[in-house]
């Protein structure tokens, strides 16, 4: 029998009582590498001429192909405390020596959908938001800014439909060694399989909501 989200929820909040710390510092920890590495982008390509803007496209998703070893390391912790077992700051690092070329076939699929469905927001963005196409016009920026934005939620919901399906590969090959990326991915079309719409809702459950005030009179 499936479980409902909310014990889903609580099921999670029950593993992870007492056991924040750890998760909460390596979460910051990939984010800040994260930033950092985008940082580095930024200074070593400016994106100044078209070439330019090439080369960061190229070397971010090669940082983004790398920090899924991070990632699926990550996973591994969250696994090791769902199940009371052992875990440590290490587990971040412990699929750099565990097949990592599995994780970074599957980084490398999910960081070229993430391209795909990219390219068109950045490629509208770099044509209609300069100081060439604006020429100082305040509709012209505003035509600009709502194509931009239509662009990026085309491009997010093509991604979300792409990746769902493979949402389940770094938990697979984080619990399988012997797992191959092509295995882990199947298996996790398999595993998501009738299941896209819960694992939505699940994901947005966590986004923060305010709480509605009844005030009477």
């Amino acid at each position: 029998m499936k479980k409902s989200n909310r014990e889903l929820k609580m099921m999670a909040r029950n593993a992870l009582r007492g056991n924040y710390t750890i998760p909460i510092i390596a979460n910051i920890l990939i984010s800040a590498l994260s930033m950092a590495f985008g940082s580095l982008t930024t200074v070593l390509f400016p994106t100044n001429t078209t070439l330019s803007w090439i080369m960061s496209q190229i070397f971010s998703f090669a940082v983004s192909v790398i920090l899924s070893l991070f990632t699926a390391g990550l996973i591994y912790m969250y696994l090791n405390i769902s199940r009371g077992l052992p875990y440590s700051f290490s587990d971040l690092t412990r699929m750099f020596s565990r097949n990592p070329d599995r994780v970074l076939i599957v980084g490398f699929v999910l960081a070229l959908i993430n391209l795909l469905t990219t390219i068109p927001s950045l490629l509208v963005n770099y044509i209609y938001l300069n100081e060439e196409a604006l020429n100082g016009s305040t509709e012209a920026l505003l035509q600009a800014l709502y194509l931009t934005f239509a662009v990026i939620l085309l491009g997010l919901f093509l991604y979300m439909i792409l990746t769902i399906p493979l949402s389940m590969s770094y938990y697979l090959l984080a619990d399988q060694e012997r797992l191959s990326a092509k295995e882990a991915m199947s298996l996790s079309f398999q595993l998501m399989r009738g299941n896209w719409w819960r694992y939505l809702k699940l994901q947005l459950s966590f986004i923060p909501r305010s709480e509605e005030r009844r005030v009477g009179k």
